[in-house]
């Protein structure tokens, strides 16, 4: 469990890679944020995809990885999700957007 957590947030070497946003505001900003968070959770970090874009209901971001690894991004009795969700919809409120994250299969 604590090399998960050292792994999540960055303190263990891990796959994933050199991704560090930047952060300043705006929609890409919140679709770099989601990956950013989604890349930490999973097995295979090379595999996620996360693509943002407007529609009637506001913005929304979509996640894409491996069929393994959803389960991670869900958590238990989706936890995970739901915490990533509230994040993120936080984030939107300062820019006065409404924001939602869903998982592609």
């Amino acid at each position: 469990m604590l090399s998960f957590l050292k792994k999540l947030f960055g303190l263990e070497s891990s796959n994933a890679g050199d991704f560090y946003p930047q952060p300043v505001g705006g929609d890409e900003d919140l679709v770099q944020l989601v990956k950013f968070m989604v890349v930490r959770m999973v097995d295979e970090p090379e595999a996620v995809q996360v693509r943002g874009e407007n529609n009637d209901k506001g913005f929304q971001i979509t996640v894409k990885c491996n069929q393994s690894d959803i389960g991670k991004i869900i958590g238990k009795a989706g936890k995970n999700i739901q915490a990533l969700r509230a994040l993120v919809s936080g984030a939107g409120v300062r820019g006065s957007r409404r924001v939602s994250v869903e998982i592609e299969d």
